[in-house]
């Protein structure tokens, strides 16, 4: 049973979702099989889900990089859909993009509905500073603040090329 710590709630943390960007086989081999090999990593925890959109690449690719599109909207797709299913009654989104922002305020009406789920974020704190927190008119979205000592825990240095 994992539980977050920081947390004034009692929780019990029940799947984990990365969202990632995934490079073309053909046109980045190398990065292609790090990406999986990553992939492949993460999908042996046990709470772990990896959710991936092909990377997009501009005409004048390699000169400009190729970009990750469509994983932001993913991300608030799925959490919008899982929230209308009540397939979870806390979602912690680990972003303060705010063009997440919608996301927070859908999940945000249904908890005043119907009384949950709930959202909330999550974001690294370096020490001294903390980031902003994505801000919902009229109510406060709590945040699990992440400084540096968890989040050099939690960090992957493997190097899967």
């Amino acid at each position: 049973m994992v539980r977050a710590a920081d947390s004034p709630f009692d929780r019990v943390l029940h799947e984990v979702r990365v969202y990632r960007g995934l490079p073309s086989p053909t046109r980045q081999p190398k990065g292609y099989a790090a990406a999986r090999a990553q992939i492949s990593v993460w999908q042996q925890l046990p709470k772990v889900k990896v959710v991936t959109r092909p990377l997009q690449y501009p005409d004048n690719w390699p000169a400009e990089k190729a970009n990750e599109k469509g994983v932001d909207v993913q991300l608030a797709l799925d959490m919008a859909l899982m929230a209308h299913k009540r397939a979870y009654e806390v979602g912690i989104l680990m972003s303060l993009d705010t063009d997440l922002k919608p996301i927070l305020e859908s999940v945000a009406d249904l908890t005043r509905a119907w009384g949950k789920p709930r959202a909330e974020a999550a974001a690294y704190s370096a020490a001294g500073q903390r980031c902003g927190r994505l801000p919902l008119p009229g109510q406060r979205v709590y945040c699990h603040w992440i400084d540096e000592a968890v989040y050099k825990s939690l960090r992957d240095d493997t190097d899967y090329t």
